[in-house]
């Protein structure tokens, strides 16, 4: 059997946690959470976000795996979209007590990964939409269907509302 903790024992002395313990190691990004920096590939978050179009920042991200470029992902995207509104009748089926996360992990385990298409642009596709949809169900609304011609951003947008 178990001990239970013991609160008398416990510290709340920060430096007795984490710090200075490197939990993983990546090429991909460097967090400086000191002075509230974050690079991904070699640039600070703060040059993408709300600057580059998603589909730009993803090929900026995916730059040493073959990535299609930034106009090709966003067909790929949009068909992504597409495929994995599918699976919203197994989100509007699904308990009402689920939250919008456990929701989108429903959507994410019922996609079909057909090799149709690389499986990280069907699941990035799909994300949007089981977001929007996910959301849209909890406050008793109906999923809006994704359209292929938008950037993805500008479609979840508009899915959302």
């Amino acid at each position: 059997m178990t001990e239970a903790p013991n609160p008398a024992r416990m510290t709340h002395d920060p430096v007795a946690g984490l710090e200075g313990i490197v939990a993983a190691t990546t090429k991909l990004s460097d967090v400086d959470g000191q002075n509230g920096v974050l690079i991904l590939q070699g640039k600070k978050i703060d040059d993408l976000a709300g600057k580059v179009p998603f589909e730009t920042a993803v090929r900026h991200l995916w730059q040493n795996v073959q990535a299609p470029e930034s106009s090709a992902l966003k067909a790929a995207f949009g068909q992504a979209r597409l495929t994995a509104f599918a699976v919203i009748p197994v989100l509007e089926s699904a308990s009402a007590k689920l939250t919008v996360y456990e929701r989108m992990q429903l959507g994410l385990a019922a996609l079909v990964l057909s090799g149709d298409m690389p499986d990280a642009i069907a699941i990035s596709g799909a994300l949007p939409v089981f977001l929007a949809a996910s959301h849209r169900i909890a406050k008793g609304l109906d999923p809006i269907a994704p359209d292929s011609s938008l950037e993805t951003a500008t479609d979840l947008l508009r899915m959302l509302t």
